[in-house]
C-alpha cells in the first residue's frame, strides 16, 4: 500500500493528507498551512461578521434618520 504524504494543519493540529491542502500560505497572514475545513470555517466567520456590520449599521442609520426629521 502507497503512503499518502501528510501535513498538520495550524489550526486544529490534525494529521491530514496533503490533498486537504489546496490553498498555499500567505506570508502576510502567517497563518501557515491550513486545511480545507478551518479555511471554510474562517470564511464563514469573516462573512457573518460582515453581514452583522452591514446589519447594524443599517439599523444606526434607520435610528438616526427620524431624529433629524423632528428636529
Amino acid at each position: 500500500m502507497k503512503k499518502v504524504p501528510t501535513k498538520r494543519c495550524s489550526h486544529c493540529n490534525v494529521e491530514k493528507p496533503e490533498t486537504d491542502f489546496p490553498f498555499k500560505s500567505k506570508a502576510k497572514l502567517q497563518i501557515g498551512d491550513v486545511c480545507r475545513e478551518c479555511k471554510n470555517k474562517f470564511k464563514t466567520q469573516t462573512l457573518d461578521r460582515r453581514y452583522k456590520a452591514k446589519e447594524n449599521i443599517k439599523d444606526i442609520l434607520l435610528k438616526e434618520s427620524p431624529e433629524e426629521e423632528s428636529a
